[in-house]
């Protein structure tokens, strides 16, 4: 009688993990992958790289854009099998909303708007009063005495470029 064994081994992976690399994206600078074990969430690495005249904007699942996936230090999970995910740097152009307010009294505040498409800009957040009259919103300008390009409230910005934009005013309105 012939006697048979056979034994089975079992492979258990310790490897199941998520690793990050993340890519400039035409930027400048380096960054280190990251390692994230499956079913735990991190945050990612925070963004490191710079790229001359533009706003980093966060992370995309494509070089070319379309994909907005992760804000800078957003949380990731990690999967198994192990994978790898290359996160792409995205750039875009800000707006930065200035209130001139020459010999007049100037209230509200405005944060940075960043884009990197045609977006509208955000809402007019500023108020004003001269002499104790109040003055109406007239539009926003590139040049702070109204001499550049004019933008409505809340208009069509086409972000191509680094912009500053003041605030400009009717007076006794």
């Amino acid at each position: 009688m012939a006697v048979f064994a056979f034994a089975t081994m079992l492979s258990v992976s310790t490897s199941a993990q998520t690793t990050v690399t993340f890519n400039s994206n035409s930027g400048s600078g380096t960054m280190s992958s990251q390692t994230i074990a499956a079913s735990t969430t991190a945050a990612l690495t925070a963004n490191t790289f710079t790229r001359n005249g533009m706003t980093f904007m966060g992370w995309d699942n494509q070089a070319t854009g379309g994909s907005y996936a992760y804000a800078n230090k957003a949380n990731l999970t990690g999967s198994s099998p192990a994978s790898t995910k290359t996160l792409y740097a995205r750039w875009g152009y800000s707006a930065a909303f200035f209130n001139h307010c020459d010999k007049a009294s100037c209230t509200g505040t405005m944060l940075v708007q960043v884009a990197a498409t045609t977006t509208q800009l955000s809402p007019n957040q500023y108020a004003r009063n001269v002499g104790g009259r109040r003055s109406c919103f007239q539009n926003w300008n590139t040049s702070p005495g109204g001499y550049g390009t004019a933008y409505a409230n809340m208009a069509t910005y086409t972000f191509t470029a680094n912009v500053n934009l003041f605030a400009q005013w009717l007076n006794n309105c």
